[in-house]
């Protein structure tokens, strides 16, 4: 609950290691999966480079969208646009806004605030590609971090080194709010000297001086979780690079990540979806829906994909 009473909305993010994973596309459909369970929905396009969620929907460039809320001091609940479905919103993007990089702190702080007061059961965000320290920091503040990922050689690349960024960002944040940060980067640069091989020894090597924070930190840490999605899969041996990539980031980062499910590849569907009309449309393909609503329903959960059917 917030502190008038009202219950807080709850927050996904939903970002890639680069652009091109289809992340728009899955967080599209999770939208329309939450909507369809009758919990109200605000889908915020905070992809500020790139901006295209009102085309999937057929909502037209409208009086409103993030440009009033920059530029013009619009509270974000006036620009909140309804779609064709009952219980969904978005909140349109704009190609004229600023890149996501040229946003000020002061600007990122006022967004993120007034994200946390739209009156919804569930925010999703959907966020620019890239590692940018905005893009970083948007994510952060999400109950549920999400990563898409296309099951290929250089997007899984791409998002090891994007979870690593955003762990090491988490990490700083932490050290400065105990006033830990000049002595951990002293740490870690002489981490060969020091015997210290890899975050968690960083941490164990700073208790002596600072018990009770270094126990704050470690049990912040321990809540930092991200829930991976899998895109355009075509067969059993792609699904297998979530469990994969979920064994890595605990090996050699020491994250806790949750493989959610997966999306089929559905060739039909690409052929035949027509975007001069609204994607909404066409949303009930079998094979796009039943995966999506899968991982949905793990995500809301909190549980780990455990298997399911394979693509034919």
């Amino acid at each position: 609950m917030g502190n008038n009473g009202k219950k807080r909305c709850t927050i996904w993010a939903v970002a890639g290691g680069k652009g091109g994973t289809g992340k728009t596309f899955v967080i599209n459909n999770i939208a329309i999966q939450l909507a369809a369970r009758n919990l109200k929905t605000i889908l915020v396009d905070a992809d500020f480079g790139g901006p295209n969620v009102h085309t999937y929907f057929g909502v037209k460039p409208g009086p409103r969208s993030l440009t009033d809320f920059f530029e013009k001091n619009v509270p974000l609940k006036e620009v909140v646009t309804p779609t064709a479905l009952d219980h969904l919103h978005i909140i349109p993007g704009n190609v004229n806004c600023f890149a996501s990089e040229g946003m000020k702190h002061t600007q990122k702080s006022k967004f993120l605030r007034h994200v946390r007061t739209l009156e919804s059961d569930y925010v999703l965000l959907d966020l620019g590609g890239g590692v940018g320290v905005n893009t970083i920091d948007t994510f952060l503040v999400a109950d549920k971090m999400i990563l898409v990922l296309a099951p290929e050689s250089t997007a899984i690349e791409n998002l090891y080194h994007f979870i690593k960024n955003i762990y090491f960002r988490k990490l700083k944040t932490l050290l400065g709010l105990h006033g830990l940060r000049h002595i951990a980067h002293e740490k870690w640069k002489e981490r060969q000297t020091n015997r210290v091989q890899d975050i968690r020894g960083l941490i164990e090597s700073l208790r002596e001086q600072e018990p009770e924070a270094c126990l704050l930190i470690t049990e912040e840490l321990a809540r930092f979780r991200v829930y991976l999605v899998l895109n355009q899969v075509r067969n059993e041996k792609q699904i297998s690079i979530g469990f994969s990539l979920r064994s890595i980031c605990a090996k050699y980062l020491g994250i806790e990540t949750e493989f959610v499910g997966y999306v089929e590849h559905d060739a039909m569907f690409w052929q035949n979806i027509n975007l001069e009309h609204p994607y909404v449309h066409f949303w009930k393909s079998p094979r796009l829906t039943d995966g999506i609503g899968r991982l949905t329903d793990n995500l809301i959960e909190g549980r780990q994909f455990r298997g399911g059917r394979v693509p034919a």
